[in-house]
């Protein structure tokens, strides 16, 4: 009987909360894949920090109840603090349009083939939580 080789890699089953600093959400890949946040009725930062190949994951976003001013920005963030957007890469170059309705949920999906460039793909517009 031929050997059988099996992929393995860690799983992370439940998502983590992000680092929030002044609606600033930070999601270190060195730490975790998986993360989830619920978004204050704010201009609201998602920072992707440490990506390197290979990493791959979810952040799962709610949205506040009350809504008025709320909107988003994607960026990654290094270890000295400064940020590049021209890292984040979306399928044929488009901007995200976030969906900023009322307890809303949507999905950041990403993938980092490399320092880089962080593939993403946005899914929103799930029905909102009761």
């Amino acid at each position: 009987m031929a050997n059988m080789n099996f992929l393995s890699h860690t799983i992370h089953p439940e998502p983590l909360e992000g680092s929030n600093s002044s609606n600033v959400w930070t999601f270190d890949l060195n730490k975790h894949y998986n993360w989830k946040m619920e978004a204050a009725d704010a201009a609201t930062t998602i920072a992707i920090k440490n990506p390197h190949a290979g990493a791959a994951g979810t952040i799962c976003i709610k949205n506040s109840a009350s809504v008025g001013s709320l909107t988003f920005a994607l960026t990654t963030i290094n270890d000295a603090g400064s940020t590049d957007d021209d890292l984040i890469k979306t399928p044929g170059g488009a901007a995200i349009s976030f969906n900023t309705t009322g307890q809303n949920l949507h999905v950041i999906n990403y993938y980092c083939f490399s320092t880089s460039f962080v593939l993403v793909n946005y899914i929103g517009n799930f029905s909102t939580q009761p």
